[in-house]
């Protein structure tokens, strides 16, 4: 009975530690996602701030023409 006791205990002990092991796998793969959705706002917010009249039309819904004629 102390055998079946303790192969239960190792199994309890490797499936936390396969939990760890997931939930960091996890992590490894969701941060790269978060830093591209991150460095694509900053490069639309910087393509806006440097003023290309194509893209403070789209920011401003539409009036690209009006920032290219004022140049």
């Amino acid at each position: 009975m102390r055998r079946v006791s303790d192969l239960i205990a190792k199994i309890g002990s490797s499936a936390a530690e396969q939990s760890t092991g997931v939930a960091q796998v996890d992590q490894a793969v969701v941060h790269p996602c978060n830093i591209t959705q991150q460095n694509a706002a900053l490069v639309e917010q910087s393509t806006v701030a440097v003023g290309e009249p194509e893209a403070v039309g789209d920011a401003a819904g539409g009036g690209g023409e009006r920032v290219s004629v004022m140049e």
